[in-house]
């Protein structure tokens, strides 16, 4: 079973995880996009997870069928996880403007 990592800042990996998979960028610890990962080779990694929280997407039938999803809610599920972390801060204007209407 396969999937490929989209997640453009990459998958972020714990300390104790050690796989080849993993590459330090910026003192970051990560699975960069564009990994494709397969699941009999690294063993300790969930494909259908990966897919199903909109992290990457299947790349071969087993995993298409595992996940159950069809390529309309694989893409909604990248959308909603691209939504949910590109929440951005108030623009200083509208602070300020807050201030000014107390």
């Amino acid at each position: 079973m396969k999937a490929k990592v989209t997640k453009l800042s990459g998958l972020s990996a714990v300390d104790s995880w050690e796989s080849p998979l993993i590459k330090v960028v910026n003192g970051r610890r990560i699975v960069p996009c564009g990994t494709i990962i397969d699941q009999n080779e690294h063993p300790e990694t969930n494909c259908v997870k990966l897919v199903q929280m909109g992290e990457g997407v299947p790349v071969d039938d087993e995993c298409w069928k595992a996940c159950g999803m069809s390529p309309i809610q694989v893409t909604a599920a990248q959308s909603a996880r691209e939504k949910l972390y590109s929440i951005s801060e108030p623009d200083e204007q509208e602070e300020d403007q807050e201030d000014s209407d107390e």
